[in-house]
């Protein structure tokens, strides 16, 4: 599948908002994601990571997030 370069730039800021959703409220939206998930191992750190990831392969970050300044 090829993306244009507007595609991928709305893929990114939509995983960006998501990513950062999920910082809001750790408190709530975390218990909520361990019960949907179902195993410890993967929480919300690993799920933002991931988003970032996605974020920075699409070439809508610098990898800050990722990789720090």
């Amino acid at each position: 599948m090829k993306l244009t370069a507007a595609d991928a730039a709305e893929l990114a800021e939509m995983l960006q908002f998501l990513s950062q959703w999920l910082a809001r409220d750790p408190g709530r939206l975390g218990p909520s994601l361990a019960q949907f998930v179902g195993h410890p191992a993967y929480g919300l750190d690993e799920l933002r990571g991931d988003l970032e990831r996605f974020v920075f392969l699409l070439g809508g970050s610098d990898g800050e997030p990722l990789f720090g300044p």
